[in-house]
């Protein structure tokens, strides 16, 4: 999903997958994944990584699924 952290935390209880796409790179303090969404522990499991040449490592997870 894109639209910033606001949007992101507003629909944080929809959420079942997250791509990140992390850059080795540091400048500034960034913007919160989750906006101000309230913090609510949730667990996600790594299902694959793409690392490249550059640096930059593309990351899926899924949701945990709660037994």
């Amino acid at each position: 999903m894109c639209g910033g952290g606001e949007l992101a935390g507003a629909l944080l209880p929809e959420i079942d997958r997250l791509v990140l796409k992390r850059n080795p790179f540091v400048f500034g303090t960034g913007i919160p994944m989750f906006g101000s969404a309230p913090y609510e522990p949730r667990r996600f499991d790594l299902v694959k990584a793409r690392p490249f040449s550059s640096g930059v490592v593309v990351e899926e997870y899924v949701a945990r699924r709660i037994a």
